[in-house]
Parts: C-alpha cells; structure tokens; sequence
C-alpha cells in the first residue's frame, strides 16, 4: 500500500507529465507572445510540481530554481491575461515593480531576513504575509482583466473563454493562498494529496480541452499579431460593412461616447453576434472601443491641424471620447504623439 509521500509523487509526476506535453507544444508550434507566456506559466507550474522532489533531494541550488520559477506562476498568469485581454503590447512599469518586490521578499532567505534587525512579527508581516497580499491583488486584477471589457471584445473564441479563465484562475489561486496561511509551518499529507489531485485533474483537462478546441486554441495563441483595419475593395465589401462605414462617415456613430455594440447591431438590423465577427474578422479589429477610436482619432488629427483656435478637450469630447486623459491615451497609441504635439509639428 502506497504511504502518503508515494501518492503524493504519484500525482505530482502525472500532473507533470501534462505539463511538460504543453511545454513541448507551445515550443515547437505556437513561438508568439501568447505562446511563450503559456510556456512560462506551465515551466513555472511544473517546478512548483517538483518542488517536494527537489527538497526532499536537498540541493540548494535547485531548491532555489524551484522556488524562483514556482514563484513566477502569479506574475506570469497576469501577464498572460494582460496580453490576452487587453490589447496593449507595452507591460505597465508599475507591474515590473511590484514583481520585482514580490519575487525579492519570496526568495529572500532567513538568514538575510534576520540581518535586518527587526522585530520578528515584523519580518512575519514584512516577508510572508505581504507577497500573499500582493497574489491576491494580482488575482483580482485578473479577474477584472478578464471580465471588465467582455461586452466590447470582437473575438469569438477570447470571449469565450473569459468568465472560465477568470474563474478557474481565481479558485485555484485562493486555494493556494488559503493553504499557505492556513498551514504556514507544515501542510497535512491529506492536504497535499488533495492539491496534488486537483493539479493532476486540471493539467488533464487542459490537454483534453485543447484537443477537443484545438482551432480556437490556435486563435488564441495568435491574438498578438498587430491590431489594424483591413481594406477591402468597395465592390466586394459585405453590405453590412458598407453600411456601418456610412454610419460612421454620414452619421458620425462614434462621437456618442456612450455607444455599444448592441446599440450598433440594432441600428444595422442584425443579431450582435453575427456584428461582432464582421468587425472583428473583415474589418481587423478585436475590441469595439478600438473600433470606435480609430475613427475618432481620424477626426481628431484632421480637426487638431484644421481648427487649430479650438481647444483639445473641444475635440476630445466632440469625437466621442469620455475624458482628456482617455483622448490623450488612445491619441498616443495611434500616433506615438501627444494630441498637443502632434498639433505643433503639422502646425510648424
């Protein structure tokens, strides 16, 4: 009969197995931004896998690669639903911060904690309870992430899968973070066997439901590449194109800040899911927000030269944009200027 160690290993080395399959795949067929933070999410979870094996064996040197690579599961799970979600190519500085604050307090080790000369309960709060804090708050920006922008995404299959992402990550993180509490000095073998499971069962059903969606993984492994309308001949443009470019040029859609996909869709006469794979698909654009800014941007920079007395927030309001701060920063992304910049440059 297997002791408690034998089936934790047992299901540590199954759940390892899948893991180093995913590995594997996204190495040889998926070399894009999306592929290569699954493949850092999946090396970090498969050396939190063999962390037990690893301490047990008493390297120190591979007890530290274990811990650091385990330690990135939470950074790179947000970076992943950042580039995922978000549809910005630039990481935020003060994400790097707080990872840099985070892996530094995780790796320190005791012996450097107690140089510092602080009170113990302070070292307690400082190195254990702190990187814990930050996990949560990384969890529920992640969270928020996946569910804040899910009414304007164009993209069938990241729509999808953004409730369950959400989700899943969420349960298992608070999980961990609960146990970690919870169980600070030592975790019960029963404890651990049921972790050991439950990783086992979910890197089993990654493998099985990414073969079973395998073309919309596809999809999502590509949602990288550069975000741009297509231009497509009039004569062969869908109808429904045609008409939601009259809307824009005649109508000035967008300069109501407030608009939706489902205000547009039923405008056009036409189900918002058959709108959102239109604009995503044959118009090249993955968020409808982004959709909306390309043409009030377009406006803009015409106005920003041509009416060069009025002033930007004017303009900003006029085109369909909340605020200033938003104007400035969807204006930046487009142009890699300023809305006041780019006015003195074609202003000479």
């Amino acid at each position: 009969m297997c002791d408690v160690d034998s089936l934790n290993y047992i299901f540590r080395l199954m759940a390892l197995s899948q893991v180093i399959l995913w590995c594997v795949y996204c190495l040889c067929f998926h070399r894009t931004r999306i592929g290569y933070l699954v493949l850092t999410l999946f090396v970090g979870i498969g050396f939190y896998l063999a962390s037990p094996l690893m301490c047990a064996w008493e390297w120190d040197y591979l007890v530290f690669v274990t811990h650091f690579f385990g330690n990135l599961i939470p950074a790179a799970v947000w970076l992943l639903a950042y580039n995922l979600f978000s549809d910005n190519p630039s990481t935020p500085k003060p994400f790097i911060v707080v990872s840099v604050i985070y892996l530094t307090l995780m790796l320190t080790p005791q012996s450097a904690q107690g140089l510092l000369l602080l009170d113990e309960d302070f070292l307690q709060l400082l190195f254990y309870f702190t990187p814990q804090v930050i996990k949560l708050v990384l969890v529920l920006h992640v969270i928020y992430l996946a569910v804040s922008e899910r009414k304007n995404d164009l993209v069938k299959q990241r729509l999808e899968i953004r409730i369950p992402f959400a989700c899943a990550f969420a349960a298992v993180t608070c999980a961990v973070i609960v146990t970690e509490i919870g169980f600070s000095d030592e975790v019960p073998g029963s404890v651990e066997i049921f972790g050991s499971v439950v990783f086992f069962a979910l890197t089993l059903a990654a493998t099985l439901l990414g073969i079973r969606f395998m073309p919309d993984l596809v999809a999502l492994f590509e949602l990288t590449a550069p975000l741009g309308a297509k231009t497509t001949p009039a004569e062969d443009e869908n109808p429904v194109i045609i008409q939601i470019r009259e809307m824009m040029s005649a109508d000035r859609f967008y300069a109501n800040y407030d608009v939706t996909l489902d205000v547009m869709a039923q405008q056009l006469g036409i189900p918002a899911y058959k709108l959102r794979p239109i604009i995503n698909q044959q118009m090249g654009f993955k968020n409808f927000n982004q959709f909306l800014n390309s043409f009030r941007i377009a406006e803009a920079s015409t106005r920003l030269v041509t009416e060069a007395q009025l002033p930007i927030l004017s303009i900003a309001l006029d085109t369909g944009f909340k605020s200033l701060s938003a104007f400035n920063k969807a204006f930046k992304g487009t142009h890699n200027k300023t809305p006041s910049e780019f006015r003195q440059t074609h202003l000479g």
